[in-house]
């Protein structure tokens, strides 16, 4: 058409200010950014941060901003720091949680130094936790996706760690903490765990009773 790339993503960028939340605008924004480059992606990144000041779990943005980093190749510590100033305003923030797990998936230093890498995340998650906030399923969520692999810190010492955070294991009423730890039990202390569970969180007795 001989029509001005950089006119039309103008064009799209006003159009999603206008509904932000049109997942065909951010597929057509994809399309034209994919062939005007990588300098031109860099900086329509950091152009969707307007629209996660508004609404900060737009899914359609956030995929859109993975689309970039992935296809881009664009380095992703901005990006974390970027999630940590928004889990900082709001620890409940499921969206930044996810995207952040999506960067230590993609990380190089995930990728060449797993253990090490893994465990310094655990270290800059843990000041999220706190007696105020140990109700967020979100932090609970992404903690047990981080250790899943569980290579890299023993049990017990996972939970020390907790534990100066939030009252300990055998004193919590935390079921979300206590349903963490279950996902790496077994035997005799798994069966324990249950029952509190059945007991704190009824509405799932039925499955606490089976994986005992």
């Amino acid at each position: 058409l001989n029509y001005s790339l950089e006119k039309e993503l103008e064009y799209i960028r006003e159009f999603t200010n206008e509904t932000p939340k049109n997942y065909q605008l951010w597929q057509h924004r994809q399309m034209i950014i994919e062939q005007m480059g990588s300098v031109f992606a860099a900086e329509d990144l950091e152009a969707t941060k307007v629209h996660l000041e508004i609404d900060a779990k737009n899914i359609h943005c956030w995929q859109y901003r993975q689309w970039i980093l992935r296809s881009f190749k664009i380095t992703s510590i901005d990006e974390f720091d970027y999630t940590e100033g928004l889990l900082a305003r709001d620890v409940y923030n499921n969206s930044a949680w996810n995207h952040r797990m999506f960067l230590i998936k993609t990380s190089s230093g995930y990728l060449s130094d797993k253990s090490a890498y893994l465990k310094g995340e655990f270290e800059k998650i843990l000041p999220f936790l706190s007696v105020r906030t140990e109700n967020n399923e979100c932090f609970w969520n992404y903690l047990a996706a981080l250790l899943n692999d569980f290579e890299f810190m023993t049990l017990a010492s996972i939970i020390e760690s907790l534990s100066t955070k939030i009252r300990p294991p055998e004193s919590t009423e935390n079921y979300l903490f206590l349903r963490f730890l279950s996902r790496f039990s077994q035997g005799s202390e798994l069966q324990s765990i249950c029952e509190r569970l059945k007991v704190l969180h009824p509405i799932n007795s039925s499955f606490w009773m089976a994986i005992q």
